[in-house]
């Protein structure tokens, strides 16, 4: 991925991002893992299937989600619906931990 695309901020109240949400949802997009720990994952392009593009999460210590997709949108500092579905994944699977680590403390 290219190192000079800014990270966006993650934020719901932003319209924006509300609109690419919308997008995803509208086309079922959907994100793979490619590490967890890493938050990087991959998302099929909705217009070219053979393309796939790479989004990476950070999560600093503010507690601020930040993201950045390699697709043309993305290359350009827009939200695009493959980093809002990357995200909507990665906030499932830390609920999922949680739920996890919960059940296993109980």
């Amino acid at each position: 991925m290219d190192t000079d695309i800014r990270m966006l901020r993650l934020d719901p109240a932003n319209a924006d991002f509300r609109r690419a949400v919308s997008r995803a949802i509208k086309s079922r997009v959907q994100a793979h893992v490619v590490s967890e720990e890493k938050r990087i994952f991959t998302v099929r392009s909705s217009t070219d299937p053979a393309q796939h593009y790479v989004v990476r999460l950070a999560v600093p210590p503010n507690g601020l989600w930040l993201g950045c997709c390699n697709c043309p949108g993305g290359q350009r500092g827009y939200y695009c619906q493959h980093l809002t579905a990357s995200a909507a994944l990665s906030e499932r699977l830390a609920k999922q931990r949680a739920a996890t680590k919960q059940a296993e403390a109980a």
